[in-house]
């Protein structure tokens, strides 16, 4: 895999965690998910990979902590959050700062 970095054309390497997975479970004999501790192990190796071959290396992440680590680890560009993640959370937030009910208070469609 270390010489997909160094393709022509190849400017960032990124990381889609349910990608990444999905095709660490298509590799296995079982079709297990990988353990956490598998999973984690992979993503150090792509990055490690992209300080050796001088890649920058980005990888999506959905909370402050996470993103906090992965910028102390040394991954240079991350995708924070999801567009439907964050349409929730504010939609939740204007429902409870107007004191209402989501389950009673709102119309059911």
């Amino acid at each position: 895999a270390e010489e997909i970095y160094s393709l022509p054309g190849v400017d960032a390497i990124f990381v889609g965690p349910n990608d990444l997975k999905f095709q660490m479970r298509y590799e296995t004999e079982t079709g297990a998910d990988p353990t956490p501790e598998e999973f984690e192990a992979m993503l150090q190796q792509i990055l490690s990979i992209g300080k050796k071959t001088g890649t920058p290396v980005g990888l999506h992440v959905l909370t402050v902590e996470d993103t906090q680590r992965r910028i102390e680890e040394g991954w240079q560009f991350l995708a924070i959050g999801s567009e439907l993640k964050m349409m929730v959370q504010e939609a939740s937030r204007i429902v409870g700062a107007l004191g209402l009910d989501a389950q009673k208070d709102l119309a059911k469609y």
